[in-house]
Order: structure tokens, then sequence, then C-alpha cells
């Protein structure tokens, strides 16, 4: 049996193992992602198509079946819109299966849960600011309550979050692809995925937008999809704070010159763009 190392960091150790008659993948994560098992297993009880087939878990540790292709970074137009219709219809399978996700430990990040979190962490790092980027993030702390109610009024259903979503994320061919890496995975406004794929979209971002709003106008046409997308760009960069603050808070000291900046430079992102919005929305 061959092993090769693809990646190790202190988010997770890929190992690639090859047999000589199959190929394996290994896949080890901390303890806050070991839940990646679980929804796998359970997208597996359910008949979940474009999913990473379990083979064996123990904890953290997972033994995968080989998925031939690709990773998808550099996914075409055609590609990620796909690649939104998946996640879609997956979001709204799943929305009324929360308790089974809950139950093999998917987290709650819920509104609830934001404006507790989000303020949180920005008193935490408000001191290394001043002058006009402190102020941007008291600003957008102030707004948050308000914020968060009206993306709950767009009136989507809460799901499953996929939690990094981008191109990177899938594997295959054409549109033969896979949705990988369950480890960010929480429960959530459906649209908090929606930044993370635009970003990366590049010439195609206009078209995938289309494609993602359009997607979810046909399952819940009484709903205000495009208020939501909005609210969720605004909301992105503080989400993304606290979850490389709770990577910090999680992993060992050692391993913290890696994420030290991570999470001012999100913060620092939302003052800057709380200042520029001035008194919108």
């Amino acid at each position: 049996m061959r092993r090769t190392q693809q990646r190790t960091w202190n988010l997770s150790s890929i190992w690639r193992l090859d047999t000589g008659s199959a190929t394996f993948w290994v896949k080890a994560v901390p303890t806050f992602f070991a839940h990646e098992s679980r929804v796998l297993t359970l997208f597996a009880d359910h008949g979940e198509p474009g999913m990473p087939r379990l083979v064996a878990s123990r904890g953290g540790d997972m033994l995968l079946e080989h998925i031939p292709g690709e990773d998808a970074y550099g996914a075409d137009r055609a590609q990620m819109e796909h690649m939104v219709l998946q996640l879609v219809d997956l979001q709204w399978r799943w929305a009324p299966r929360l308790d089974a996700l809950r139950a093999v430990g998917v987290p709650d990040r819920g509104s609830d849960v934001l404006a507790a979190t989000i303020p949180a962490v920005i008193r935490r790092h408000a001191h290394t600011m001043s002058g006009s980027p402190r102020a941007g993030l008291f600003q957008f702390v102030e707004r948050l309550p308000e914020r968060l109610a009206r993306l709950n009024d767009c009136d989507l259903p809460v799901s499953l979050v996929h939690g990094d979503y981008h191109p990177g994320n899938w594997r295959g061919t054409g549109l033969e692809l896979v949705m990988l890496d369950w480890g960010d995975c929480v429960i959530g406004h459906p649209l908090l995925d929606f930044p993370g794929l635009l970003d990366r979209a590049g010439p195609h971002a206009a078209a995938v937008r289309e494609a993602w709003l359009n997607a979810w106008r046909e399952k819940a046409p009484h709903a205000d999809v495009e208020q939501a997308a909005e609210l969720a760009m605004r909301l992105a960069d503080a989400r993304m704070a606290v979850v490389f603050q709770t990577f910090l808070d999680q992993i060992e000291p050692s391993e913290h010159i890696y994420h030290e900046t991570d999470t001012g430079d999100f913060l620092t992102r939302v003052a800057e763009a709380e200042l520029a919005a001035g008194d919108g929305a």
C-alpha cells in the first residue's frame, strides 16, 4: 500500500491510500469538526446524491472512497450554476429535518446565536482598532439585531449551511460533481453560503447570483430572496470572524500563528463596509 500525504494543517490532515486495486482517502479532523462523519452517514441513510462515500470512521477520523476527477477550483459557469442548484435542492430537502441534523451534532448558528457571538467577538477585538474602523464596528453591532430580524422576515427556511462553500470543495468531472468538506456545516440561514461561492465566481458572478436567486424564488415564491441575499452579504465577514475566532479558541496555542490575523482581517472588512454604506442598510 502506498500512502501519500496531501495536506496537513491545524484543521485537517488528508492522505491518499493506493492499495494497488483501489484508492481511498483518509481525513482526520479536530473534535470541533468531528460531526462531519456523522453528517455523511446521515446523507447516506437518506440516499443523498453527490456526497462523499464514507467507508469507516472513528471520532474525527474518516476513510473515504476515491472520487475520480479533479477539484473544481477552476469551475466554469455551467459547473458553478450546477453547484448552486445542487446546494439549494439539498437545503430545501433538509429544512424539515433539523432535528436529525442536531441529533448528529451539527451546531446551531441561527440568528439568535449570531446575535450573541458576533458582538462578543467584536468586543474582544475592538481595542485593536481606533478611530473610524472602531466606530464602524460598533455601528455594525448597533444595527445587527435589526438586520437579523429583517433576514428572518425574508421567510426563507432555516436549513443546513455548508459553511465553507466554494468551487474547491467540489470534485469530479464536468457536471458529475461531489460536494466535499462538511466539517464546517451548521444549521442556519441558507443564504449564509451565498457569499463564499459568489466571491470566487469571478466573471461568472452575475450569472451565478441570478441562478441562486432564481432557484430560491422557485422553491419559496413568497420569500424576499433579493433582500435576503443583500443581508447575507452584509453579515458574511462578521460571521467568518466568529468562525476563525472559534478556531483560535480551540486549536493548540502553537498553531495560533497560522490564524492570528484572520479574525481581525474579517472585522476590518466589516468596519470598512459599514463605513462605506453610511446610513444605508
